[in-house]
């Protein structure tokens, strides 16, 4: 019950970059109640650009991870990349990025 499910989403609108970390539902947390709360958590993005450019993205438990009822993902957290610091991160049209999630609670 109420397991660490978490997805990444990444997509390209109106010359930004997004990148949002959602929480969703485990196999046996039923739509009828409301998830709240997380053990501590962060989860880092690495992002490999070109000539040696990198970035690092954060995130952790403060974010709004919360389900409501009824509902199957939360609001989640992003980070938001405009496209000039995206062209410079990407490396012959694509993002190379690492992904590094640690419990720490």
């Amino acid at each position: 019950m109420n397991a660490y499910c978490f997805q990444l989403s990444v997509m390209f609108e109106k010359n930004n970059f997004y990148i949002s970390l959602h929480r969703y539902r485990g196999k046996y947390d039923h739509n009828v109640n409301e998830i709240e709360g997380l053990k501590d958590f962060d989860f880092k993005i690495h992002i490999f650009g070109k000539n040696g450019i990198s970035e690092i993205y954060k995130w952790d438990c403060e974010g709004n991870y919360s389900i409501l009822k009824h509902e199957t993902l939360s609001y989640g957290c992003s980070h938001d990349i405009n496209n000039i610091e995206i062209n410079s991160l990407t490396v012959d049209g694509y993002v190379h990025l690492h992904c590094f999630f640690n419990n720490t609670g």
